[in-house]
């Protein structure tokens, strides 16, 4: 997941220009099939990294969902995606 977030991550243009980092932790819902359909911000850097943050969440593929006695489940779980110059 991690090489994913580094692959796809395009640093604002302004966050660049005001040397702005810090680590946006997100709140994932994981379906059934292992795909992320709802996320909300827990903790924000700024409007345009946090923007970024939930694009690249967006382009993830399904990744293999969370199990229970080997039944797939829904599944909140945080993410943290850091920005650093």
């Amino acid at each position: 997941m991690q090489a994913f977030i580094k692959q796809h991550m395009h640093y604002p243009p302004d966050a660049q220009k005001s040397k702005t980092e810090g680590t946006v932790r997100l709140l994932c819902r994981f379906n059934k099939l292992g795909q992320i359909d709802s996320t909300f911000i827990e903790d924000s850097v700024s409007p345009s990294i946090d923007a970024e943050a939930i694009r690249i969440i967006k382009q993830m593929p399904a990744w293999e969902p969370a199990k229970l006695d080997g039944t797939p489940i829904v599944k909140w779980q945080p993410l943290d995606i850091a920005f650093k110059l």
